[in-house]
């Protein structure tokens, strides 16, 4: 069957470094990860957003799922993206759901740093791999980034017809974050091709894109 959909889930923290091997994590323990102080009591939430990704793969026989993330912290030489994929191995393994079957479906976006690139790249990163763009783009994760994907999909001039954000959960401080996501929201507006610093979810995106808008996304 050709790959026809994308799954994208975002990543939001990494592996610590003392993590050497997947045999050798408890994914649940906050101490396996690098945490902001504001992430606290957040990697539940990080792993229902990949059981999501997993599930969707499992019934959709047309999708590949994408983890993206690269390494954003100094203090680890984990990627999210990588981090996240071996949490997949072992949700799988918990599920009783075969890795191994759905392992050549699951891609990495390692590079990118932020949203934007989260999306951008890994869209980009399926027609590299299957010579065409996705029919359709389906991204899981944080509720209250919702507003935030669909921007930057209009942003980079993805149909929104072709596109479809999940609200799978939200953290227990949401009134808080979405205070930040809304300021957030309005600097992306402002400056949607990094012609100024723009704050993505705590990190200052800088990297223009105007060169990559010239993709043509009818096909």
């Amino acid at each position: 069957m050709a790959i026809e959909q994308l799954l994208l889930v975002p990543g939001h923290a990494t592996f610590s470094d003392k993590v050497k091997a997947i045999g050798q994590v408890d994914i649940n323990d906050e101490n396996n990860w690098v945490l902001l102080p504001y992430q606290r009591g957040e990697v539940p939430c990080y792993l229902e957003h990949i059981e999501w990704g997993l599930e969707e793969l499992r019934i959709r026989n047309n999708a590949v799922l994408t983890f993206a993330g690269g390494v954003s912290r100094t203090e680890s030489h984990w990627s999210e993206a990588d981090s996240y994929k071996v949490c997949a191995q072992i949700i799988c393994n918990e599920f009783g759901w075969d890795f191994e079957e759905l392992k050549p479906r699951i891609n990495l976006e390692t590079r990118s740093t932020d949203s934007i690139q989260n999306l951008l790249q890994s869209i980009l990163g399926f027609k590299d791999l299957y010579g065409t763009l996705p029919k359709m783009v389906t991204v899981g994760g944080w509720g209250f980034k919702k507003e935030r994907f669909e921007e930057i999909a209009r942003i980079i001039k993805w149909p929104l017809g072709k596109f479809a954000y999940v609200e799978v959960n939200c953290p227990q401080n949401i009134k808080e974050v979405v205070e930040l996501e809304q300021e957030s929201l309005k600097r992306l507006i402002l400056s949607p091709t990094g012609a100024q610093p723009l704050l993505m979810g705590g990190r200052v995106w800088s990297g223009p894109i105007q060169s990559k808008l010239q993709i043509n996304y009818a096909g």
